[in-house]
């Protein structure tokens, strides 16, 4: 559970408190509340993304039984990723293997399941000399890449 709350506060850390109002469009609501009913209090988060911040995005924020979950929409109402907590069990072998292997002192302290509806893969989180990483790995757990994040 505190996994689960850690995932959750990095996601809603993300969101600022200087940020200004704004709407989210009521087809961005609606296909929320068709793909997910039993989502509970949303946060919402207005972006910009794509190679030169062309892209107006909404994100979804919450917690729905004991799994956080992160939705991006397009401003047109269309999902664009959905990421969800997943506990370290369900990780695939290879992915468990690699982090045991290359990562063995280091407490993990987040993993989800990334879906971008073409392929899905899983990132699992960690502090690392004061700093926070994604380590990316394919639907079969093969290694992909190691993102550093931002930690403020």
């Amino acid at each position: 559970m505190n996994r689960i709350l850690l995932f959750a506060s990095l996601f809603l850390g993300f969101l600022g408190s200087a940020q200004q109002s704004f709407d989210v469009p009521f087809v961005v609501t609606q296909n929320l509340a068709a793909q997910f009913p039993n989502h509970s209090t949303v946060e919402w988060q207005h972006d910009f993304r794509g190679k030169n911040s062309e892209n107006e995005v909404f994100v979804a924020h919450w917690i729905e039984k004991n799994k956080a979950f992160e939705i991006v929409f397009s401003k047109s109402g269309a999902i664009q990723v959905i990421e969800e907590s997943i506990a370290f069990n369900e990780l695939p072998k290879q992915a468990k293997q690699y982090l045991a292997k290359n990562y063995p002192t280091n407490h993990l302290d987040v993993a989800s399941k990334v879906s971008d509806g073409k392929r899905l893969t899983y990132e699992v989180g960690i502090e690392r000399d004061g700093k926070f990483i994604d380590i990316q790995f394919d639907d079969t757990g093969y290694y992909l890449q190691t993102v550093e994040k931002n930690s403020n």
